[in-house]
Protein backbone atom coordinates (compact mmCIF):
# COMPACT_ATOMS: atom_id res chain seq x y z
CA UNK A 1 0.00 0.00 0.00
CA UNK A 2 2.87 2.39 0.12
CA UNK A 3 3.72 2.66 -3.28
CA UNK A 4 0.14 3.98 -3.87
CA UNK A 5 -0.81 8.05 -3.31
CA UNK A 6 -4.41 7.65 -3.07
CA UNK A 7 -5.78 4.78 -1.52
CA UNK A 8 -9.50 3.79 -1.07
CA UNK A 9 -11.21 0.70 -0.17
CA UNK A 10 -14.94 -0.14 0.00
CA UNK A 11 -17.19 -2.87 0.65
CA UNK A 12 -18.96 -5.21 2.64
CA UNK A 13 -17.65 -6.28 5.23
CA UNK A 14 -20.34 -8.91 6.38
CA UNK A 15 -19.63 -8.05 10.21
CA UNK A 16 -21.07 -5.89 12.20
CA UNK A 17 -18.51 -2.97 13.57
CA UNK A 18 -21.28 -1.92 16.16
CA UNK A 19 -19.82 -5.17 17.89
CA UNK A 20 -16.54 -5.93 19.93
CA UNK A 21 -15.81 -9.41 18.96
CA UNK A 22 -12.71 -10.94 17.00
CA UNK A 23 -13.20 -10.02 13.76
CA UNK A 24 -14.10 -6.68 13.96
CA UNK A 25 -11.48 -6.00 16.81
CA UNK A 26 -9.28 -7.14 13.99
CA UNK A 27 -10.05 -5.00 11.50
CA UNK A 28 -10.08 -2.13 13.49
CA UNK A 29 -6.32 -3.16 14.21
CA UNK A 30 -5.66 -3.93 10.81
CA UNK A 31 -6.71 0.21 10.15
CA UNK A 32 -4.90 1.49 13.00
CA UNK A 33 -1.21 -0.72 12.43
CA UNK A 34 -1.33 0.95 8.49
CA UNK A 35 -2.36 3.80 9.37
CA UNK A 36 -5.63 4.16 7.43
CA UNK A 37 -8.70 5.60 8.54
CA UNK A 38 -12.55 4.41 8.31
CA UNK A 39 -14.83 7.10 6.95
CA UNK A 40 -17.24 6.88 10.47
CA UNK A 41 -20.98 6.34 8.68
CA UNK A 42 -21.93 4.14 11.89
CA UNK A 43 -24.94 1.76 11.03
CA UNK A 44 -25.03 1.50 7.43
CA UNK A 45 -27.81 -2.09 6.98
CA UNK A 46 -31.06 -1.97 8.64
CA UNK A 47 -33.55 -4.87 9.10
CA UNK A 48 -36.44 -5.52 11.59
CA UNK A 49 -34.45 -6.17 14.76
CA UNK A 50 -31.46 -5.23 14.47
CA UNK A 51 -29.15 -1.87 12.59
CA UNK A 52 -25.57 -2.90 11.93
CA UNK A 53 -22.16 -1.38 10.20
CA UNK A 54 -21.71 -3.62 7.62
CA UNK A 55 -20.55 -1.08 4.76
CA UNK A 56 -17.10 0.60 5.17
CA UNK A 57 -14.79 3.26 3.01
CA UNK A 58 -11.54 3.14 4.15
CA UNK A 59 -9.34 5.52 2.79
CA UNK A 60 -5.54 6.42 3.37
CA UNK A 61 -5.38 9.78 5.52
CA UNK A 62 -8.57 11.83 7.56
CA UNK A 63 -7.16 15.08 5.79
CA UNK A 64 -8.40 13.96 2.19
CA UNK A 65 -11.93 13.12 3.53
CA UNK A 66 -13.39 16.34 2.29
CA UNK A 67 -17.38 15.34 3.61
CA UNK A 68 -19.07 11.97 3.69
CA UNK A 69 -23.00 11.51 4.15
CA UNK A 70 -25.01 8.38 3.57
CA UNK A 71 -28.92 8.64 2.61
CA UNK A 72 -31.92 8.76 5.19
CA UNK A 73 -33.49 5.75 4.17
CA UNK A 74 -32.00 2.24 2.57
CA UNK A 75 -31.62 2.23 -0.62
CA UNK A 76 -31.28 -1.16 -1.19
CA UNK A 77 -31.88 -4.56 0.17
CA UNK A 78 -31.50 -2.29 3.71
CA UNK A 79 -27.99 -1.24 3.04
CA UNK A 80 -28.04 3.15 3.10
CA UNK A 81 -26.70 4.65 -0.24
CA UNK A 82 -23.01 6.38 1.09
CA UNK A 83 -21.12 9.30 -0.10
CA UNK A 84 -17.72 10.24 0.40
CA UNK A 85 -15.92 12.97 -1.18
CA UNK A 86 -12.28 12.22 -1.74
CA UNK A 87 -9.31 15.12 -2.31
CA UNK A 88 -7.03 13.45 -4.80
CA UNK A 89 -2.97 14.51 -4.75
CA UNK A 90 -2.32 16.79 -7.68
CA UNK A 91 -0.32 14.45 -9.79
CA UNK A 92 2.66 15.54 -11.61
CA UNK A 93 2.65 17.29 -14.55
CA UNK A 94 3.89 15.63 -17.94
CA UNK A 95 6.42 16.93 -19.97
CA UNK A 96 5.32 19.23 -22.88
CA UNK A 97 6.87 19.57 -25.82
CA UNK A 98 6.89 23.02 -27.73
CA UNK A 99 7.37 22.80 -31.69
CA UNK A 100 8.96 26.36 -32.89
CA UNK A 101 10.80 27.28 -35.90
CA UNK A 102 14.23 28.76 -35.03
CA UNK A 103 15.16 31.85 -36.72
CA UNK A 104 18.60 32.25 -34.71
CA UNK A 105 20.85 31.13 -37.48
CA UNK A 106 18.89 32.47 -40.35
CA UNK A 107 20.55 34.87 -42.69
CA UNK A 108 17.61 37.50 -43.17
CA UNK A 109 18.80 38.75 -46.50
CA UNK A 110 19.49 35.51 -48.05
CA UNK A 111 15.70 34.56 -46.94
CA UNK A 112 14.00 37.84 -48.77
CA UNK A 113 16.14 37.34 -51.68
CA UNK A 114 15.16 33.26 -51.85
CA UNK A 115 11.44 34.62 -51.57
CA UNK A 116 11.48 37.14 -54.33
CA UNK A 117 12.72 34.74 -56.60
CA UNK A 118 10.72 32.00 -55.65
CA UNK A 119 7.16 34.11 -55.75
CA UNK A 120 7.84 35.92 -59.26
CA UNK A 121 5.31 34.46 -61.14
CA UNK A 122 4.61 35.91 -64.96
CA UNK A 123 1.16 37.74 -65.08
CA UNK A 124 -0.17 35.77 -67.57
CA UNK A 125 0.01 32.61 -65.49
CA UNK A 126 -1.51 34.67 -62.76
CA UNK A 127 -4.26 35.58 -65.30
CA UNK A 128 -5.53 32.36 -66.54
CA UNK A 129 -4.95 30.28 -62.50
CA UNK A 130 -7.54 29.35 -60.49
CA UNK A 131 -7.12 31.62 -57.11
CA UNK A 132 -7.05 28.72 -55.13
CA UNK A 133 -4.59 27.03 -57.02
CA UNK A 134 -2.51 30.59 -57.03
CA UNK A 135 -3.01 30.69 -52.92
CA UNK A 136 -1.47 27.12 -52.70
CA UNK A 137 1.41 27.71 -54.62
CA UNK A 138 2.00 31.03 -52.51
CA UNK A 139 1.39 28.52 -49.24
CA UNK A 140 3.68 25.77 -50.48
CA UNK A 141 6.22 28.07 -51.82
CA UNK A 142 6.33 30.19 -48.32
CA UNK A 143 6.88 27.43 -46.38
CA UNK A 144 9.88 25.30 -48.19
CA UNK A 145 11.59 28.75 -48.07
CA UNK A 146 11.28 28.61 -44.15
CA UNK A 147 11.87 25.10 -44.00
CA UNK A 148 15.26 25.71 -45.18
CA UNK A 149 16.15 29.16 -43.62
CA UNK A 150 14.31 28.37 -40.37
CA UNK A 151 13.74 24.39 -40.23
CA UNK A 152 10.93 23.53 -37.50
CA UNK A 153 12.27 22.29 -34.16
CA UNK A 154 11.19 20.73 -31.29
CA UNK A 155 11.86 21.53 -27.47
CA UNK A 156 10.70 20.02 -23.81
CA UNK A 157 9.69 22.22 -21.06
CA UNK A 158 11.55 20.03 -18.17
CA UNK A 159 11.17 23.06 -15.61
CA UNK A 160 8.17 22.86 -13.29
CA UNK A 161 5.36 25.36 -13.73
CA UNK A 162 4.79 27.67 -11.31
CA UNK A 163 1.12 27.06 -9.72
CA UNK A 164 1.23 30.47 -7.94
CA UNK A 165 1.70 32.23 -11.40
CA UNK A 166 -1.81 33.20 -12.04
CA UNK A 167 -3.09 34.55 -15.83
CA UNK A 168 -3.54 38.04 -14.27
CA UNK A 169 0.79 37.75 -13.09
CA UNK A 170 1.21 36.18 -16.48
CA UNK A 171 0.14 39.24 -18.52
CA UNK A 172 1.74 41.72 -15.98
CA UNK A 173 5.08 39.50 -16.75
CA UNK A 174 4.11 40.15 -20.80
CA UNK A 175 3.99 43.54 -20.23
CA UNK A 176 7.25 43.84 -18.32
CA UNK A 177 9.17 42.45 -20.99
CA UNK A 178 7.20 44.52 -23.55
CA UNK A 179 8.41 47.32 -22.19
CA UNK A 180 12.18 46.22 -21.65
CA UNK A 181 11.94 45.82 -25.12
CA UNK A 182 10.72 48.89 -26.22
CA UNK A 183 13.09 50.92 -24.32
CA UNK A 184 16.06 49.18 -25.73
CA UNK A 185 15.00 49.73 -29.38
CA UNK A 186 14.08 53.57 -28.43
CA UNK A 187 17.22 53.92 -26.63
CA UNK A 188 14.78 55.40 -24.34
CA UNK A 189 15.84 56.50 -20.78
CA UNK A 190 12.26 56.99 -19.37
CA UNK A 191 10.94 54.00 -20.68
CA UNK A 192 13.66 52.12 -19.20
CA UNK A 193 13.31 53.77 -15.68
CA UNK A 194 9.43 52.56 -16.34
CA UNK A 195 10.47 48.94 -16.26
CA UNK A 196 12.28 48.82 -13.47
CA UNK A 197 9.45 50.38 -11.53
CA UNK A 198 7.19 47.72 -12.97
CA UNK A 199 9.67 44.89 -12.58
CA UNK A 200 10.14 45.82 -8.25
CA UNK A 201 6.61 46.14 -8.02
CA UNK A 202 6.05 42.68 -9.97
CA UNK A 203 8.54 41.13 -7.84
CA UNK A 204 6.57 41.78 -4.70
CA UNK A 205 3.68 40.38 -6.43
CA UNK A 206 4.90 37.37 -7.16
CA UNK A 207 6.84 36.84 -3.55
CA UNK A 208 3.30 37.56 -2.19
CA UNK A 209 1.76 34.78 -4.71
CA UNK A 210 4.57 32.23 -3.97
CA UNK A 211 4.33 33.15 -0.19
CA UNK A 212 0.02 32.10 0.15
CA UNK A 213 0.51 29.34 -1.72
CA UNK A 214 3.40 27.42 0.26
CA UNK A 215 1.37 28.18 3.74
CA UNK A 216 -2.11 26.70 1.87
CA UNK A 217 0.16 23.60 0.80
CA UNK A 218 1.68 23.16 3.99
CA UNK A 219 -1.51 23.64 6.00
CA UNK A 220 -3.16 20.48 3.91
CA UNK A 221 0.15 18.10 4.06
CA UNK A 222 -1.04 15.08 5.91
CA UNK A 223 0.82 13.77 8.77
CA UNK A 224 2.83 10.53 7.74
CA UNK A 225 5.76 8.86 5.75
CA UNK A 226 4.81 11.36 2.91
CA UNK A 227 5.45 14.44 4.80
CA UNK A 228 9.21 14.83 3.07
CA UNK A 229 8.28 13.96 -0.43
CA UNK A 230 5.60 16.69 -0.58
CA UNK A 231 7.97 19.32 0.88
CA UNK A 232 10.66 18.29 -1.61
CA UNK A 233 7.95 18.46 -4.07
CA UNK A 234 7.51 22.21 -3.66
CA UNK A 235 11.15 22.78 -3.32
CA UNK A 236 11.59 23.03 0.39
CA UNK A 237 13.49 20.58 1.22
CA UNK A 238 16.90 19.38 -0.95
CA UNK A 239 17.42 15.44 -1.73
CA UNK A 240 19.82 14.09 0.75
CA UNK A 241 23.10 12.94 -0.60
CA UNK A 242 25.50 10.57 0.34
CA UNK A 243 28.94 11.46 -0.94
CA UNK A 244 31.84 12.14 1.57
CA UNK A 245 32.65 15.22 0.15
CA UNK A 246 29.91 16.83 1.73
CA UNK A 247 30.96 15.99 5.34
CA UNK A 248 35.04 16.22 4.13
CA UNK A 249 37.69 18.32 2.44
CA UNK A 250 38.56 16.67 -0.77
CA UNK A 251 42.23 17.61 0.22
CA UNK A 252 42.00 16.06 3.38
CA UNK A 253 40.48 12.50 1.90
CA UNK A 254 43.01 12.84 -0.86
CA UNK A 255 46.08 13.03 1.82
CA UNK A 256 44.20 10.28 4.05
CA UNK A 257 44.21 7.85 2.03
CA UNK A 258 47.48 8.37 0.20
CA UNK A 259 49.04 8.07 3.23
CA UNK A 260 47.36 4.70 3.96
CA UNK A 261 48.75 3.53 0.42
CA UNK A 262 52.00 4.78 1.66
CA UNK A 263 51.93 3.46 5.38
CA UNK A 264 51.99 -0.18 4.02
CA UNK A 265 54.91 -1.65 1.64
CA UNK A 266 53.80 -3.91 -0.91
CA UNK A 267 54.06 -7.70 0.07
CA UNK A 268 55.56 -10.02 -2.60
CA UNK A 269 55.54 -13.84 -2.48
CA UNK A 270 58.90 -13.61 -0.45
CA UNK A 271 57.60 -11.67 2.35
CA UNK A 272 54.31 -13.79 2.53
CA UNK A 273 56.13 -17.13 3.18
CA UNK A 274 58.68 -15.36 5.71
CA UNK A 275 55.15 -14.41 7.29
CA UNK A 276 54.10 -17.60 7.54
CA UNK A 277 56.68 -19.61 8.70
CA UNK A 278 57.16 -17.60 11.71
CA UNK A 279 53.69 -17.81 12.80
CA UNK A 280 53.26 -20.62 15.60
CA UNK A 281 49.71 -21.76 15.84
CA UNK A 282 48.44 -22.55 18.86
CA UNK A 283 45.67 -24.75 17.91
CA UNK A 284 46.02 -28.03 16.18
CA UNK A 285 44.56 -27.48 13.02
CA UNK A 286 45.17 -31.20 11.24
CA UNK A 287 42.04 -32.87 9.43
CA UNK A 288 41.24 -36.33 11.14
CA UNK A 289 38.57 -38.95 9.76
CA UNK A 290 36.84 -40.64 12.41
CA UNK A 291 34.17 -42.77 12.52
CA UNK A 292 31.46 -41.93 14.11
CA UNK A 293 27.16 -42.99 15.29
CA UNK A 294 23.89 -41.33 16.04
CA UNK A 295 24.34 -39.79 19.14
CA UNK A 296 27.88 -38.00 17.68
CA UNK A 297 25.19 -36.66 15.44
CA UNK A 298 22.74 -35.58 17.62
CA UNK A 299 24.74 -33.94 19.75
CA UNK A 300 26.37 -31.60 16.90
CA UNK A 301 22.79 -30.65 16.18
CA UNK A 302 22.44 -29.90 19.49
CA UNK A 303 24.96 -27.75 19.83
CA UNK A 304 25.05 -25.84 16.37
CA UNK A 305 21.06 -25.06 16.67
CA UNK A 306 21.62 -23.74 20.15
CA UNK A 307 24.13 -21.57 19.02
CA UNK A 308 22.55 -20.35 15.30
CA UNK A 309 19.40 -18.78 17.21
CA UNK A 310 19.88 -15.48 14.55
CA UNK A 311 20.20 -15.47 10.65
CA UNK A 312 20.89 -11.57 9.11
CA UNK A 313 19.48 -11.00 6.11
CA UNK A 314 17.49 -14.40 6.06
CA UNK A 315 14.68 -14.88 3.42
CA UNK A 316 12.40 -17.53 2.36
CA UNK A 317 14.71 -19.01 0.07
CA UNK A 318 17.05 -19.06 3.10
CA UNK A 319 14.96 -20.84 5.75
CA UNK A 320 14.42 -23.56 3.41
CA UNK A 321 17.43 -24.19 2.74
CA UNK A 322 17.98 -24.30 6.46
CA UNK A 323 14.70 -26.53 6.95
CA UNK A 324 16.22 -28.86 3.89
CA UNK A 325 19.34 -29.07 6.19
CA UNK A 326 17.77 -30.19 9.22
CA UNK A 327 15.14 -32.88 7.47
CA UNK A 328 18.29 -34.26 6.46
CA UNK A 329 19.94 -34.80 9.11
CA UNK A 330 17.03 -36.27 11.22
CA UNK A 331 16.70 -39.28 7.62
CA UNK A 332 20.22 -39.59 7.99
CA UNK A 333 19.68 -40.16 11.87
CA UNK A 334 16.37 -42.59 11.48
CA UNK A 335 18.13 -43.72 8.15
CA UNK A 336 14.97 -42.84 6.40
CA UNK A 337 14.37 -42.72 3.01
CA UNK A 338 13.91 -39.64 0.82
CA UNK A 339 10.22 -39.43 0.10
CA UNK A 340 9.51 -40.07 3.74
CA UNK A 341 7.95 -37.62 5.99
CA UNK A 342 10.29 -36.51 8.80
CA UNK A 343 7.37 -34.35 11.25
CA UNK A 344 6.85 -37.39 13.43
CA UNK A 345 10.71 -37.92 13.72
CA UNK A 346 10.93 -34.80 14.68
CA UNK A 347 8.40 -34.43 17.45
CA UNK A 348 10.23 -37.51 19.02
CA UNK A 349 13.69 -35.84 18.63
CA UNK A 350 11.77 -33.02 20.64
CA UNK A 351 12.97 -30.67 18.02
CA UNK A 352 11.56 -27.38 16.22
CA UNK A 353 11.02 -26.58 13.48
CA UNK A 354 13.61 -23.37 11.69
CA UNK A 355 10.11 -21.18 12.11
CA UNK A 356 9.12 -22.24 15.31
CA UNK A 357 12.45 -22.10 16.67
CA UNK A 358 13.23 -18.47 15.50
CA UNK A 359 9.83 -17.26 17.07
CA UNK A 360 10.70 -19.39 20.21
CA UNK A 361 13.98 -17.36 21.09
CA UNK A 362 12.13 -14.69 20.06
CA UNK A 363 9.55 -15.10 22.83
CA UNK A 364 12.58 -16.28 25.30
CA UNK A 365 14.30 -12.81 24.60
CA UNK A 366 11.74 -10.41 24.86
CA UNK A 367 10.43 -12.27 28.29
CA UNK A 368 14.09 -12.06 29.02
CA UNK A 369 14.15 -8.00 28.63
CA UNK A 370 10.74 -7.32 30.46
CA UNK A 371 12.70 -9.31 33.59
CA UNK A 372 16.19 -7.70 33.34
CA UNK A 373 14.75 -4.31 31.50
CA UNK A 374 18.37 -4.37 29.99
CA UNK A 375 19.43 -2.92 27.14
CA UNK A 376 17.08 -0.21 28.72
CA UNK A 377 17.36 1.40 25.02
CA UNK A 378 15.29 -1.81 23.81
CA UNK A 379 12.89 -1.56 26.88
CA UNK A 380 11.79 1.91 26.56
CA UNK A 381 9.98 0.56 22.92
CA UNK A 382 7.60 -1.13 24.87
CA UNK A 383 5.06 0.55 26.56
CA UNK A 384 1.76 -1.23 28.22
CA UNK A 385 -0.97 -0.06 27.18
CA UNK A 386 -3.55 0.85 29.89
CA UNK A 387 -6.26 2.37 27.53
CA UNK A 388 -7.50 -0.85 26.81
CA UNK A 389 -10.12 -2.54 29.21
CA UNK A 390 -9.83 -6.11 30.36
CA UNK A 391 -13.21 -6.99 29.29
CA UNK A 392 -12.02 -5.58 25.63
CA UNK A 393 -8.88 -8.01 26.04
CA UNK A 394 -11.41 -11.11 26.88
CA UNK A 395 -13.12 -10.80 24.11
CA UNK A 396 -10.42 -10.73 21.91
CA UNK A 397 -8.96 -13.80 23.64
CA UNK A 398 -6.11 -11.68 24.72
CA UNK A 399 -3.84 -11.80 27.44
CA UNK A 400 -3.91 -9.15 30.15
CA UNK A 401 -0.85 -7.31 28.98
CA UNK A 402 -0.79 -5.46 26.10
CA UNK A 403 1.51 -3.18 24.54
CA UNK A 404 0.76 0.08 22.78
CA UNK A 405 1.51 -0.59 18.73
CA UNK A 406 4.11 2.03 17.50
CA UNK A 407 2.81 3.81 14.04
CA UNK A 408 4.08 2.95 11.02
CA UNK A 409 3.52 3.05 7.30
CA UNK A 410 5.86 0.39 5.98
CA UNK A 411 6.46 -3.31 5.56
CA UNK A 412 10.14 -3.15 6.68
CA UNK A 413 9.04 -1.69 10.18
CA UNK A 414 6.20 -3.78 10.23
CA UNK A 415 8.44 -6.64 10.19
CA UNK A 416 10.59 -5.45 13.05
CA UNK A 417 11.17 -6.94 16.20
CA UNK A 418 8.95 -4.26 17.84
CA UNK A 419 5.86 -4.84 16.16
CA UNK A 420 6.40 -9.07 15.46
CA UNK A 421 7.28 -9.48 19.20
CA UNK A 422 4.01 -7.30 20.60
CA UNK A 423 2.17 -9.34 17.99
CA UNK A 424 3.66 -12.85 19.43
CA UNK A 425 3.27 -11.52 23.08
CA UNK A 426 -0.44 -11.02 22.76
CA UNK A 427 -1.35 -14.52 21.25
CA UNK A 428 0.67 -16.37 23.89
CA UNK A 429 -1.56 -17.89 27.03
CA UNK A 430 -1.52 -16.16 30.41
CA UNK A 431 -0.01 -19.11 32.58
CA UNK A 432 3.10 -18.96 29.56
CA UNK A 433 3.62 -15.18 30.14
CA UNK A 434 3.40 -14.70 33.69
CA UNK A 435 5.92 -17.61 34.29
CA UNK A 436 7.84 -17.17 37.91
CA UNK A 437 11.55 -17.66 35.82
CA UNK A 438 13.01 -17.94 32.82
CA UNK A 439 13.69 -21.43 32.58
CA UNK A 440 9.73 -22.10 33.62
CA UNK A 441 8.78 -19.98 30.60
CA UNK A 442 11.53 -21.50 28.30
CA UNK A 443 9.60 -24.88 29.08
CA UNK A 444 6.18 -24.23 29.21
CA UNK A 445 7.13 -22.31 25.29
CA UNK A 446 8.71 -25.42 24.27
CA UNK A 447 5.83 -27.48 25.54
CA UNK A 448 3.47 -25.27 23.58
CA UNK A 449 5.37 -25.77 20.66
CA UNK A 450 5.67 -29.22 20.90
CA UNK A 451 2.09 -29.97 21.54
CA UNK A 452 0.89 -27.87 18.04
CA UNK A 453 -0.52 -25.30 19.73
CA UNK A 454 0.04 -22.85 16.89
CA UNK A 455 -0.17 -18.82 16.92
CA UNK A 456 -2.24 -16.57 14.65
CA UNK A 457 0.31 -14.16 13.95
CA UNK A 458 1.77 -15.27 10.30
CA UNK A 459 4.84 -14.41 10.25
Amino acid sequence: MINYKNLIITGDMNFDLLESSITPNHLQSFITELSLFCVPFSATHHSNNKDSWLDVIIIDNKSKMVNFCKSIQPFISGHDYLVCDYMFDILKPSTKTINYRDFSKTNQEALSNALMQSLKIDSELMENSDPNYLASLFHDTIIAILDEFAPIRSRKITHVPNPWVTKELKTKCKERDTLYKRAKRNNNKDLLNLFKIKRKELKIELTKARENYLCNALSNIPLGSNVWSKLKHLGLVKGSNSSPLNFFDAGELNYHFAKIVRHHSPCNEATFEEIKSSHSSLVNCSFVWTEIDIVDVTKALHLTLSKTKVLLNSNYENNCKLQRSLNSAIRFIFNLKRDEHVSPYRRELGWLSIKSRRIYFTCCYFYKLLETSKPSYLRELFQEDLSVRRSERLAAKKNNILFKFPNFSTTQYESSFVITVIRLWEELPEDIINSSSLEMFDYKLLLMFLSFVSLILKL
